[in-house]
């Protein structure tokens, strides 16, 4: 329905349209413009230039197969390549957890002088490729600037802080030192493990310095020593007399070290070193008697090589003769309260003191009473081992006051004390294997034994004594000679400490 109106309507409106406009009419041909008129009316028409088209700006990526830092960057634009390059650098700004010995320290890259930054890397790797011009895939790996002399002087400052010296101690039960090692930091290892992990792109930022074990000590002193032998001491009722010294003549050690004793049988040591003073050459006869001597203490055969040096200084088969000889060297060699009156086991017949420069006092307390005939004191004794020591190294006042001496004439002095028979003093108190040059002596109150402990110029000397009249009859072997080794284990300790196990430090 609603159409049928719609189209009555519209027919309605057509019909009044129509009916009310005029015919149209022509014009007079008088009033109709002249072809020139309409020319000279009418613009000539213009063309429309067609705007130019806005060009779109080129976006620069990286050539496709550029790595950068690891990361694939083809294709990328710098931004978004500064994106990803910073995932590949990130491990490398992380703080690194430095251990060294016990302590543990945070570093931080820039305390280490390292600088990265993901958009200067983009940037110079932009940069190359411009320059290169060249269409090909490009590699930049990432360059790590480390300030080495930073990183070392970090270092340097770690072992500051690492560092533990050595502790050397007493160990109370055996009366001998032991030595707890000290540890320190490897500082140019250090350097070079913390440069590597500084390098390393791996997220574990722990590294470990590698420390080592510092046995070296100082050694211990006078009163250390003292200390360590105090025990000892207080268990002898008697005088007890110690020197030690190193193979240069410097004191390690002196206790009651200038008293005067009894020389017993260490004074062979002087007729064996005054026989190769005084005979060129030995017969078959004199070399025995030399190894009788030493060996087995023999007094007869000492007796004949004393006969043996008087004749060959003063042209008389008389020992005091040959005593006369080995004073005179004694002294010169500097022993001033060393002598020896009279052979050994001789009745009646001696040196008279007055002809001899013996010194009128009795030595320094505590008093002992010493042989009337045969007296030395522990430095005394000391002294004249150092000086064979010293002329088997090459040097020393044998070689330089005696043209006949040789070092390998004192290396055979040496090589047959070390065939010394008894070992029950301080050969029983060193390490088996450790060499000892040395002459024991022994008569009722006096019990001794002096030597070179160890070789070449890290030998050490030792003379030790004991005395005492406390006892019926004599002093007890069963008392003197593990006291001896008790005292030279003490003092060789005290210079080649027993060492605590320790561990080094090498972890990654």
């Amino acid at each position: 329905m609603r159409k049928w109106i719609i189209a009555a309507l519209f027919v309605f409106i057509i019909t009044i349209i129509s009916l009310g406009l005029p015919e149209p009419t022509a014009a007079p041909a008088s009033m109709l413009p002249t072809p020139e008129a309409l020319a000279a009316a009418s613009p000539m028409p213009t063309s429309t230039p067609t705007p130019a088209a806005t060009p779109t700006p080129e976006i620069w990526t990286f050539p496709k197969g550029t790595i950068i830092a690891g990361k694939d960057v083809g294709g990328l634009t710098p931004e978004h390549a500064i994106r990803r390059v910073e995932s590949a650098i990130a491990p490398f700004l992380l703080p690194l957890r430095v251990v060294a010995g016990e302590e543990t320290t945070i570093l931080y890259p820039e305390e280490l002088g390292i600088r990265l930054s993901a958009a200067d890397i983009v940037a110079q790797a932009q940069d190359a490729i411009k320059r290169s011009a060249a269409d090909r895939p490009y590699h930049f790996p990432i360059q790590l600037s480390l300030d080495r002399e930073t990183i070392a002087d970090v270092v340097v400052r770690l072992a500051a802080e690492v560092r533990r010296p050595p502790l050397l101690t007493i160990d109370p039960q055996h009366q001998t030192f032991v030595i707890t090692p000290g540890v320190e930091l490897d500082i140019d290892a250090s350097i070079e493990r913390l440069i590597g992990r500084l390098q390393s792109p791996d997220a574990n930022r722990r590294v470990t310095l590698p420390t080592r074990i510092v046995e070296d000590t100082l050694p211990p002193s006078e009163e250390q020593i003292l200390t360590a032998l105090q025990p000892l001491i207080e268990s002898f009722d008697g005088v007890i007399g110690i020197y030690a010294s190193d193979l240069k003549g410097n004191r390690l050690f002196s206790y009651n070290a200038n008293t005067i004793f009894s020389g017993a049988s260490t004074m062979k040591i002087a007729i064996l070193l005054q026989s190769y003073l005084s005979l060129e050459r030995f017969t078959r006869q004199q070399i025995t008697w030399m190894e009788e001597m030493i060996v087995n203490s023999d007094n007869k055969l000492s007796n004949n090589l004393l006969v043996a040096i008087g004749k060959a200084e003063h042209g008389s088969a008389n020992p005091l003769l040959g005593l006369r000889a080995m004073h005179e060297t004694l002294r010169r060699l500097g022993l001033t309260h060393t002598y020896m009156l009279a052979p050994y086991e001789s009745v009646g017949s001696s040196i008279d003191p007055d002809s001899l420069d013996i010194p009128e006092n009795k030595g320094e307390p505590p008093y002992t009473k010493p042989d009337p005939y045969l007296q030395t004191t522990p430095a005394e004794m000391a002294r004249l081992v150092l000086q064979i020591g010293q002329c088997a190294n090459g040097h020393g006042l044998l070689l330089e006051y005696y043209s006949q001496m040789t070092a390998e004439r004192c290396e055979e002095i040496l090589a047959l004390m070390e065939r010394a028979g008894d070992r029950s003093k301080i050969v029983a108190g060193v390490p088996e294997g450790v060499r000892v040059a040395h002459k024991s002596g022994w008569i009722d109150d006096t019990r001794a034994d002096v030597g070179i402990v160890g070789s070449g110029d890290e030998a050490l000397i030792f003379a030790i004594w004991i005395w005492s009249d406390e006892y019926d009859e004599y002093i007890p072997e069963s008392i003197s000679d593990p006291l001896i080794a008790s005292i030279a284990r003490t003092l060789y300790s005290a210079f080649h400490p027993t060492m605590i196990a320790g561990t080094e430090g090498n972890g990654p």
